[in-house]
Formats: C-alpha cells, structure tokens, sequence
C-alpha cells in the first residue's frame, strides 16, 4: 500500500497535554515580543545553546519531544543554509525562525524546562506558532520541508 505525502498539519507538533488558553496568550505575547526585539545577541545565543538542548530532547522517549527535536533542527538548517548563503529567506520568516529558536534555547522562558513533563511545552507551543507563521509567509520554505520529508520517508521520485 502506498504512503500518503506529508501535508503542514503533519508538522504541528501534539504533546499528550494541552496548555491553558491564558497560559498560551501569555507565551504568544512573549514570543511576539522576542519576535519584535530579536537582534546580532540572541543569534549568538541560540548558537551557544542549540546543539545541547537539541542533543537533550533527541534522547527522550517522548513521540511528542522528538517532533519538537526534528522541527526545530528544521528551523535551526533554515538559518544556517541563509547564514552561509545557500538560501534566501525575508526578514520576517529570519526573525520569526530567531524568535522561536530564541524561545526554544531560553531554559527559563513561560514555563522552565526543567520542570518535568511539562518545560517543553511551551516550546512546542511556540514551534506551532512558527510554522503556521511560515506556512503563511513563506510556504515555500515549508514544501521544500515536506519534500524532502516526503523523499526520506517514501524514497526519491
């Protein structure tokens, strides 16, 4: 039986607990207020952090922590392939891809990610926001995303 293609709702991530509707106005606000901040600082602050919390959430068992892992190192290739020239991408989806990164890497954002079961939930929260931001902005950036997804899953056309 053939595999279907992946769509952008396969992207969003689903953690087993839902956040409290003030709780995610709250994270949207601060997600939007890095979004309007971000700057030369909090790149190389994601840089400095990245590839330890990525290492962190690769181990768990968790389906859903795993997701955050993979799109996550999604956006993190985005920016390195525009850093080193490979791509171009408008100051919109940099700023959008910095902000969620920013988030991601922030141990002591809305809810601290030493909190167990639960610290990482507003990370994925703010990931969903990114994407669906993208999907809208640059959707481009998202099908190149599926296809390649796609290819790995299904093998190359």
């Amino acid at each position: 039986m053939p595999r279907s293609a992946l769509r952008f709702s396969d992207l969003q991530i689903r953690p087993s607990i839902k956040l409290d509707r003030s709780l995610c106005e709250a994270i949207e606000q601060s997600y939007r207020s890095v979004i309007n901040d971000i700057g030369p600082e909090e790149y190389i602050y994601v840089l400095s952090r990245f590839p330890k919390k990525l290492q962190i959430l690769t181990q768990a068992g968790t389906s859903w922590l795993i997701e955050l892992a993979d799109r996550t190192q999604f956006l993190f290739s985005i920016l390195e392939s525009y850093s080193t020239g490979h791509i171009k991408i408008d100051e919109k989806s940099q700023k959008l891809i910095g902000a969620a990164l920013f988030y991601f890497c922030n141990p002591y954002d809305i809810i601290p990610d030493h909190i167990p079961g639960t610290g990482n939930l507003d990370d994925a929260y703010v990931v969903n926001l990114c994407l669906k931001e993208l999907q809208k902005v640059a959707p481009d950036l998202i099908l190149h995303y599926l296809s390649f997804k796609n290819e790995s899953v299904n093998g190359p056309k």
